[in-house]
């Protein structure tokens, strides 16, 4: 019996798992809690044909992400003292230190200090804590970029970071641009290089065919694991 077979599939910038088995009909399925997007195909079905099915249900498929995001409870986040924050996946304390002149935040190995103003909204307080998460960012990418690179022979691209929930990363293979989750500060390091090593190859290979698995394979053979790792997180 043939063993399923996984590829990735991008429609309008919605990532879908695309897993062919020994089946008559195909499926798709949106999963909690994040919306992740399952179709199940026949092997022989074409992969044009599988992509006119995804099409005909993008819709349908983001109807139901919403519906999956909205019931997904979620802890508003107050960034007060003694609130616990992640970064690189180790916890840390904020301590809240009310100031009158400039806002400042500074990170320590078990706390992240937040100099602020005691009247400042909580959005307020998120602004200091992105700038942290953006400047450990603006450090470990070029890092990554530099070990990477060599190795998949590509020119370092032009990267960016953004405020984005529903993706990890994205590339424009034309422009040669690169950008990143603002949020992947929180996770584990290896999670970011994962993201890094599947933009890159997004400079090699366009979309998620066959072609992009293999590069993958051979670059980050342990990639499933840290997918799967992420998408349980």
């Amino acid at each position: 019996m043939s063993k399923p077979i996984t590829q990735e599939l991008t429609l309008d910038g919605v990532s879908i798992d695309l897993v062919r088995k020994r089946i008559k009909n195909v499926y798709v399925r949106v999963l909690p809690p994040l919306g992740l997007v399952r179709i199940s195909a026949p092997m022989r079905m074409s992969d044009a044909a599988i992509r006119e099915f995804a099409l005909s249900k993008l819709a349908w498929i983001r109807r139901h992400q919403e519906r999956i995001r909205a019931n997904t409870p979620q802890e508003p986040q107050l960034f007060a003292d003694g609130e616990e924050l992640a970064l690189w996946s180790k916890p840390r304390r904020i301590r809240f230190f009310p100031v009158e002149g400039r806002r400042r935040i500074f990170l320590h190995e078990e706390f992240i200090d937040l100099h602020a103003h005691i009247s400042d909204s909580s959005e307020a307080r998120r602004l200091l804590v992105e700038k942290l998460y953006r400047s450990e960012l603006e450090r470990e990418i070029p890092r990554l970029l530099a070990q990477w690179c060599p190795v998949m022979q590509v020119a370092t691209p032009v990267f960016s970071i953004r405020r984005m929930r529903t993706r990890w990363g994205s590339c424009s293979p034309k422009t040669r641009r690169v950008r990143f989750a603002l949020y992947l500060a929180e996770k584990p390091v290896h999670f970011l290089e994962y993201v890094v090593v599947h933009e890159l190859v997004h400079l090699l290979e366009r979309g998620h065919s066959k072609r992009f698995t293999a590069y993958m394979d051979r670059f980050l053979p342990h990639w499933r694991v840290v997918r799967k790792e992420m998408r349980s997180r």
